[in-house]
């Protein structure tokens, strides 16, 4: 088990502390804190295998509605039964969060800033047990140590670490765990998330000392710079963003011992019961969907596969928020996107990989999926 990182307080000795860890940002003066971020991974799936709480899906649906559209016809498409967001403990497949942000970001697509004027309604209180674990830390730097520990419970799809700049904190984010097509819109979306987290922490004036973006597409970075208060890099190798020691010592205005115990709690039962729940149902359907891609398994088939019946497969499905024909038609279009992205496949060969009796049952069912042929999203991708 990965021990809890930890943090001192040196106070009016006069001496000079030092960290029992090999990295330290500094040696202490008096009556200031000393950091040590030892290296910390979440042990958990990667995220398109993970679970994802459904506040996420939520939020972006609160605001399509503010700009008149209508969020009914992405969750169906994605497969998110519209009741789970009212359900503070839901949790959905990482495949169905990935298909309701392609369908979010195309629906949206008119909005100016996007990534920012999502990124910006996410805030400590969303997180969950997470987010009551860093709003009761001590510190900024105490709370910034329990988000990197359990970075797994949260709503990104990027990997972030945290690494000594002199006498600031480098936290460096890694957004290869996300898709290509959305890594960009993600990043921008999370760091933006990110300024507002901190505010949250410390208080509307806190801010990064600086951020630097490794980006494809600048376009998805619009309005970011405002709202971080801070310079902005945009063409730089890798992605990260600089805090400095002043913001790093910041108390947090709503620290208690007991219930920040209680959120660590949490976040420590969550991280061993399988959280990002990569042995639930729709999980499993979808492995086993996925190893028999070129053939359109039925439930019973699948339901043999995996040595239940076909009416407890149905139940378990129910309870997640899902059906067995919702999740086939995840996996057989996400399989589907990928070939008209990377490959030159005609139609008749991806509907045969797919499992399907001609190019025009391919092209009818994708339709259905999307709003729109595949020749479409071909087109995309080659302009």
């Amino acid at each position: 088990m990965v021990r809890s990182p930890r943090i001192r307080v040196g106070e009016g000795s006069g001496k000079q502390l030092h960290c029992s860890k090999r990295r330290c940002f500094r040696e202490c003066p008096p009556r200031t804190a000393c950091f040590s971020f030892p290296a910390i991974t979440f042990p958990g799936a990667p995220p398109a295998m993970r679970y994802f709480n459904v506040e996420s899906v939520r939020l972006m649906c609160e605001l399509m509605r503010s700009h008149g559209v209508a969020p009914q016809p992405a969750l169906a498409a994605a497969g998110i039964a519209p009741a789970l967001l009212d359900d503070p403990s839901a949790r959905i497949a990482g495949s169905a969060e990935l298909a309701f942000l392609r369908l979010f970001r195309r629906q949206m697509g008119g909005v100016g800033a996007l990534a920012v004027e999502v990124g910006r309604r996410y805030r400590l209180a969303t997180l969950g047990p997470l987010g009551l674990a860093a709003l009761s830390a001590p510190t900024v730097a105490a709370s910034l140590q329990v988000i990197v520990r359990y970075q797994g419970l949260s709503f990104s799809w990027l990997s972030f670490a945290v690494e000594p700049d002199g006498d600031a904190c480098l936290i460096r984010l890694d957004a290869q765990p996300a898709p290509l097509d959305l890594r960009d819109f993600l990043l921008c979306r999370d760091l933006a998330a990110a300024a507002s987290m901190l505010r949250d922490l410390a208080g509307e004036d806190a801010c990064f000392a600086g951020a630097a973006l490794s980006l494809d597409d600048p376009g998805q970075a619009e309005g970011l710079q405002a709202h971080l208060r801070c310079a902005v890099a945009l063409d730089a190798d890798a992605s990260s963003v600089r805090l400095g020691h002043a913001e790093l010592l910041r108390a947090n205005p709503h620290h208690s011992l007991s219930t920040h115990a209680l959120g660590l709690s949490a976040c420590e039962a969550l991280a061993h019961s399988g959280a990002d729940a990569a042995g639930a149902a729709s999980a499993q359907v979808e492995a086993v969907l996925a190893r028999h891609v070129g053939r359109l398994l039925g439930h019973d088939e699948v339901a043999s596969l995996l040595a239940t019946s076909e009416r407890s497969l149905r139940r378990r499905l129910e309870r997640e928020g899902t059906s067995f024909r919702l999740v086939r038609e995840r996996v057989l279009r996400a399989r589907a996107e990928q070939l008209l992205r990377a490959t030159p496949l005609s139609m008749a060969d991806i509907a045969e990989q797919l499992g399907f009796s001609d190019a025009s049952s391919f092209c009818q069912a994708f339709r259905r999926w999307t709003g729109q042929p595949p020749s479409a999203l071909r087109l995309r991708v080659s302009t």
